[in-house]
């Protein structure tokens, strides 16, 4: 009984470390950053509801002219927004980067950008940021900031 115990001790230890290091290998242990920033000049911003960046901090990261959108596949507000931006995008003659947080390399780009996302859908549009689900209408006034 005492084997069988220290036995599945080891197992579970063994399932810890193993989804440590997956977890480490998916994340990173500090976050990209853009060529030509400086790691230590350039903060990361956590993005929980809307609003603006401020110039230097939309200038650093190059979102004078950006349109991107951060979703999940596990998301369906997501899910049924996409279409919707995708549209407004089209509309005004603008191809939007569509990062799906989900998949390592697109978390690691958004990372890039030394920015923490906490809710999605988020958009960053030019300097401005919004976050959830909005009409095709606010979309088409989001996109006139550019």
């Amino acid at each position: 009984m005492k084997k069988l115990n220290q036995t599945i001790s080891y197992v579970v230890i063994a399932i810890i470390l193993i989804g440590l290091a997956t977890i480490l290998s998916l994340t990173g242990c500090s976050s990209p950053v853009e060529p030509g920033t400086n790691d230590s000049e350039t903060r990361i911003i956590k993005i929980t509801n809307s609003g603006s960046f401020t110039e230097q901090e939309c200038q650093e990261r190059g979102f004078e002219d950006k349109v991107i959108m951060f979703e999940s596949k596990y998301c369906g507000h997501c899910q049924k927004t996409l279409p919707i931006f995708n549209e407004a995008c089209e509309e005004k003659g603008m191809v939007p980067e569509i990062l799906d947080l989900s998949i390592a390399e697109n978390l690691e780009k958004s990372s890039s950008y030394n920015l923490e996302i906490m809710y999605t859908p988020t958009f960053v549009i030019g300097c401005h940021y919004y976050v959830g689900v909005v009409s095709k209408e606010e979309y088409l006034n989001y996109l006139d900031k550019i």
